[in-house]
């Protein structure tokens, strides 16, 4: 299941989300009628299933969105993947994946961990590694570029 954008956010109700979020969420996903909401700070995500599958969307308080998030299967990412995780990353395992659609671009990011320590890893679309990040900070740049 996919994780929220940070573990600090809290839970509200639609109607404590901006007209502004609101408008915007229900003008791109019209279909869409079980919503979760959280807000931290400015940034608030909307969290729903479609196909089995968890969607996340993280808008700034104008109802822009800034980041995606769209649950996949394991066995739907590239192998390169799992094989630069078994290579890098010795005894992780890897838990979730998501597609993130952030600031024009997409990338697989992949949860793994050991039990000890708990990473996200960027990958492009095509499984070429990209960066490794410490839970949610990627939510922390967000943060910082709205300051």
């Amino acid at each position: 299941m996919v994780t929220s954008c940070n573990r600090n956010a809290t839970n509200i109700s639609e109607k404590n989300v901006p007209k502004a979020v609101q408008n915007s969420f229900h003008a791109e996903y019209v279909s869409v009628t079980d919503v979760d909401w959280e807000k931290e700070g400015n940034l608030y995500e909307a969290e729903y299933e479609e196909n089995n599958a968890e969607q996340t969307i993280l808008f700034d308080a104008a109802g822009t969105i800034l980041r995606t998030e769209s649950e996949v299967l394991m066995s739907g990412i590239p192998a390169a993947i799992q094989v630069y995780v078994e290579t890098n990353f010795k005894g992780f395992k890897m838990e979730e994946a998501v597609i993130l659609k952030w600031d024009g671009n997409s990338f697989y990011k992949i949860e793994i961990d050991d039990d000890r320590k708990e990473l996200d890893i960027l990958f492009d679309m095509e499984g070429n590694y990209v960066s490794e990040d410490k839970e949610d900070s990627d939510e922390n740049e967000l943060e910082k570029d709205d300051d």
